[in-house]
């Protein structure tokens, strides 16, 4: 099976025509080892744009005796998991995606009384750009391990935990060379990014995060040409150095006590005295770590 990514496409279809419910969709390379259709019918719908194409498709089938009293096996999506083995009327099945893959659908699948299942078999997909929150994870190039589409323009957003920075490991890059490229950026801009990333050769790993913001952003952009297979990269957090113990104003206090990047200290006086200077401070990011505001 190899068809062009995202724009030709196999529709499976439950039953005699185009209205029976869709067993699952499919494109690229990555499709179930089998599909089990639930009566003696089963539609195949091939569609195709008017540019590109591949070397198409071969299909096996054979007769198979249904089990009254369950559904057939719904699969297990290229690029991830399924919990749950019972197939008995009324039972569920679920699924998960490797690192990296979004499902096309998070309800659970459920068997029917008709011996159908609620949902067609969902997808794990490398999707175009999205928000990414932990310690940490990977990113993937849309269709990855398949060439990537034409004229992406996809942006990822990386969060990681409190006065923490992050760390790019860069595992596969191959993508056109000047024409499709990737940008990292660490203060939310990409006129002047960190990096500025093109070609096959694999990359070193890049720290971001010095703004104290605990973020990343990621860009990619494609043309409207040739395609490679893209990247494969993951992220991880690391401590950023703090800013030095500002000390404690004379007759006075503060409260806080981490000196971290975005950490604030809030100041006080004695009775009797009045404060001079800027009542709460930050600890500002960048590459040389300083206070908003000098000791009031």
């Amino acid at each position: 099976f190899q068809t062009e990514l995202s724009y030709d496409f196999l529709e499976v279809h439950d039953g005699p025509n185009l209205l029976s419910p869709l067993i699952g969709s499919f494109n690229g390379t990555q499709v179930p080892q089998f599909l089990f259709s639930s009566s003696n019918f089963i539609y195949l719908l091939f569609t195709t744009d008017n540019s590109r194409s591949n070397s198409g498709f071969k299909i096996f089938y054979e007769i198979v005796t249904l089990d009254t009293s369950s559904c057939m096996d719904p699969g297990i999506p290229v690029n991830g998991v399924r919990y749950g083995h019972d197939l008995a009327i009324g039972s569920t099945v679920s699924f998960q995606c490797d690192q990296g893959y979004r499902l096309s659908h998070e309800e659970p699948l459920v068997c029917e009384t008709n011996h159908w299942w609620s949902h067609p078999l969902p997808t794990c997909d490398a999707s175009c750009g999205g928000d990414v929150r932990g310690p940490g994870g990977i990113i993937l190039s849309p269709g990855y391990p398949e060439l990537y589409p034409n004229s992406l323009n996809c942006t990822w957003t990386v969060e990681v935990g409190h006065g923490k920075g992050v760390q790019f490991m860069f595992h596969s890059f191959h993508l056109e060379d000047h024409h499709d490229y990737l940008l990292i950026t660490e203060n939310g801009s990409f006129v002047v990014p960190l990096a500025r990333l093109t070609g096959s050769e694999l990359p070193a790993p890049i720290n971001a995060g010095l703004y104290g913001n605990y973020k990343a952003q990621l860009r990619f952009i494609s043309d409207f040409s040739i395609s490679f297979q893209g990247f494969n990269i993951s992220f991880s957090e690391y401590n950023l150095e703090p800013c030095e113990d500002p000390g404690t104003p004379r007759f006075g206090w503060h409260t806080g006590i981490s000196f971290g990047i975005g950490d604030s200290l809030v100041f006080s006086c004695n009775t009797g005295y009045r404060l001079k200077g800027a009542r709460e401070i930050w600890c500002l990011g960048g590459g040389r770590r300083m206070w908003s505001a000098p000791l009031p």
